[in-house]
């Protein structure tokens, strides 16, 4: 063998010896961790499979795995997804990329409900490597600070293709944050959806830096919103900020909005002024502020109206779907410089030709009209040329002016000559009929008739029926709104009773039961211990007297409050009102008339107990405490509500 032969020979030896064979790793439910070169050999977690990996190698997610924690990427690994891989996460974040100069690929797989208070519940790249995502869906996933997928700073670029971001949040950037000055960002043929900013902006896309070869290209970002403003320079699809060229091209960047909970307003682009956006067929409907000089988007719809494309996500191809509409009507079909669809989905559909057949309206009454292309035919509402929102339905019907509104002309030669206003029929019309009842302003009348001799009675709140009137004295029954309140008791014959009063005498205000008007405290004794029916009216008379007897210092208390209080009702003053005895007081609450405005409080009667103590009782929904006392001076919160007799 000669020298350069043998030379030669140990040359490749030694080369051979040190290249490092590609491996691939296999990461699969039910694996047996044996090495993970096989499937059958597969380790069960990603992690095991980082660990054993090195640079060049490739790890193969097959089928749906669990992962409960985080994982750091320090080597070029490429991961790819066989049998619908699916990555769950946790109350964690996934991934962190913490080496430099690395290439980390992910394809076709998916990443969903991964939780996290740290960014980029799915991915974090600060260091300068390269990551790549080819035909991922990432659904579902959280972070509580900023990217709800990916977290990207440093430099080096993110490339996503073809992939789904779907229902992703975080405080900014609701699917990706881009944080740092030189990171570059590439997105092709991806689409974002359903995604929410919930704190500051960027409801899809949170884009800050100076990198001018970022890209986003054949994307779809719908329905995407940033929470908690109705700035609409936040973006609820992207917000990009920096100072450098910024290009986006055969996009439909479309339906996304910024809400305080309430309102809903349009947001599809956030720009800062010293951005230079390039914005080429792709169409939107709000960017704000308003494009500049220094923009460019001659071949785009930047105020675009898709309301007849029908606009919708379909969750079972991952597309934003919508409608063929015609010629003329701003569509994403066949809007792209590429010729195919604006957006990440090319449809396959073709715009629709216009109706170009010709109309024949036909106009049936006495007698029959057609109305053929080319001719005219005077009809309904000739006279008004000027008015909005005016109806005519009917032979001749028409308004008998110009310049109204909200006007309606109903029937054969029916003029209607005020705005706001319903004329049914002519002169000759006489008489309506609905088999329905009729509403006038807040009364309803009903559609039945009544026997002979009733009338139509009001319960107050608009709705009228039949009653029959008494002879000679009025009657009335527990829950009748009349005398100035409402009333809870009568007696046999009906024509005599107690009402309740619709509101708290004093206002809201809790008082005393006594004024304090004795020089060794509040235990005043009035003697007004009578409890029936009746009995609070001479009650209330006693205490007033006792407290005037007594050098009554002027603070309010409960029976002045009442014996002081007035209300009119229908025009007629009702100023007889008294604090109610014990046994009125618990008519009140088990009448079951409901008495308007009436709390869950303690209620003061006008019984006294003794010295120190007078009767209360808890009314609205609350449990019974009949014959219960408390401190006259007590300083809780019990309220006063006044009664009168008829």
């Amino acid at each position: 063998m000669n020298k350069t032969t043998l030379t030669t020979l140990l040359l490749t030896i030694f080369f051979s010896l040190n290249l490092v064979a590609q491996n691939t790793y296999f990461v699969k439910v039910g694996g047996n961790n044996n090495g993970g070169l096989t499937e059958e050999n597969a380790f069960t977690t990603v992690n095991n499979a980082v660990v054993a990996a090195s640079d060049g190698d490739t790890i193969t997610i097959v089928g749906s795995i669990n992962q409960t924690g985080q994982v750091g990427i320090g080597k070029s690994i490429s991961f790819v997804g066989q049998s619908d891989a699916t990555i769950t996460g946790a109350s964690a974040r996934m991934y962190v990329i913490n080496a430099a100069g690395k290439t980390i690929s992910f394809t076709n797989i998916t990443f969903q409900d991964a939780t996290t208070t740290n960014p980029g519940a799915v991915f974090t790249i600060t260091q300068n490597s390269d990551l790549t995502l080819t035909g991922c869906i990432l659904k579902n996933n959280t972070s509580t600070v900023n990217g709800g997928t990916i977290l990207a700073g440093g430099t080096g670029v993110i490339t996503i293709t073809n992939s789904l971001f779907d229902g992703n949040s975080a405080n900014r950037g609701g699917a990706v944050a881009v944080t740092s000055v030189g990171r570059q960002l590439i997105v092709t043929g991806s689409t974002f959806v359903n995604n929410t900013a919930t704190g500051i902006d960027g409801g899809a896309l949170y884009l800050a830096g100076n990198n001018n070869l970022s890209s986003i290209t054949n994307t779809t970002i719908f329905n995407n919103q940033v929470n908690n403003t109705q700035d609409q320079s936040k973006g609820g699809g992207i917000k990009i900020e920096g100072t450098r060229p910024f290009t986006i091209q055969n996009s439909l960047i479309y339906g996304n909005f910024v809400t305080n909970g309430t309102t809903d307003v349009p947001s599809d682009l956030g720009v800062i002024a010293n951005v230079e956006l390039n914005l080429i067929n792709s169409l939107t409907k709000k960017i704000t502020p308003n494009l500049a000089a220094n923009d460019s988007f001659a071949t785009s719809i930047v105020a675009a109206d898709l309301t007849a494309s029908n606009l919708s996500f379909d969750s079972t191809t991952g597309n934003v779907i919508y409608d063929a509409v015609a010629v003329g009507t701003e569509s994403p079909i066949d809007f792209g410089s590429d010729g195919e669809d604006a957006g990440s989905w090319n449809s396959g559909l073709t715009l629709l030709p216009p109706d170009t057949t010709p109309p024949v309206i036909t106009l049936t009454g006495e007698p029959s009209v057609t109305v053929e292309v080319g001719t005219s035919y005077t009809d309904a509402g000739d006279t008004n040329t000027t008015g909005t929102n005016n109806t005519l339905i009917g032979y001749n019907a028409d308004l008998s002016s110009n310049n109204l509104t909200n006007a309606t002309a109903i029937g054969a030669n029916a003029t209607v000559n005020t705005s706001n206003k319903i004329k049914l029929g002519n002169s000759n019309v006489t008489n309506v009929e609905t088999a329905g009842s009729i509403t006038a302003g807040a009364i309803t009348i009903p559609n039945t008739d009544g026997t002979s001799g009733q009338v139509l009675v009001t319960d107050g709140s608009g709705t009228l029926s039949w009653s029959t009137p008494s002879s000679g004295s009025t009657t009335y029954s527990v829950g009748d709104m009349v005398q100035g309140g409402k009333v809870f008791w009568v007696d046999s014959t009906g024509q005599h009773g107690l009402v309740v009063a619709l509101e708290d005498a004093g206002g809201s205000s809790a008082m005393d039961w006594n004024a304090g008007t004795t020089s060794s405290g509040l235990n005043l004794e009035t003697l007004a211990q009578s409890s029936g029916m009746y009995a609070g009216k001479m009650n209330t008379a006693i205490i007033i007297a006792a407290h005037a007897a007594a050098a009554n210092n002027g603070n309010n208390f409960a029976a002045r409050a009442c014996n002081e209080y007035t209300y009119t009702q229908n025009g007629v003053e009702y100023s007889d009102w008294y604090l109610p005895s014990k046994d009125e007081l618990h008519l009140i609450k088990t009448s079951g008339v409901g008495a308007p405005n009436l709390y869950s409080y303690n209620y003061w009667s006008s019984t006294e107990h003794d010295a120190n103590n007078a009767y209360s009782e808890v009314l609205g929904n609350y449990a019974n405490n009949y014959n219960s006392f408390k401190p006259k001076d007590t300083g809780e919160d019990i309220k006063v509500r006044a009664v009168r007799s008829f």
